[in-house]
């Protein structure tokens, strides 16, 4: 009989929207409408659900102010993580 894996997988593979959006990051922080922009896209709700919270969910980017959600001023950047995965892929 074959046994089951003992651990699942350490991280969930990261998509390909995931990775546009580090791309896209590597080597700045970039507010909404600049992620819009560089990510050629138009509508805000699919940016939110689509790139930036699955990306913050995985832990490879973070919000520049994280203790005001909604700020205009709000920007996004790559964590630790975010720039190992970069690394990784090189």
């Amino acid at each position: 009989p074959v046994t089951p894996p003992v651990t699942p997988p350490v991280t969930p593979p990261v998509d390909e929207k995931q990775k546009r959006l580090i791309q896209v990051l590597k080597d700045t922080e970039l507010g909404t409408s600049e992620l819009l922009k560089a990510l050629r896209i138009r509508d805000r709700n699919y940016l939110r659900e689509g790139y930036i919270r699955p990306t913050l969910r995985a832990g490879l980017i973070e919000q520049t102010r994280p203790e005001v959600k909604h700020s205009r001023f709000q920007k996004y950047r790559l964590t630790d993580k975010g720039r190992a995965f970069i690394v990784e892929r090189k």
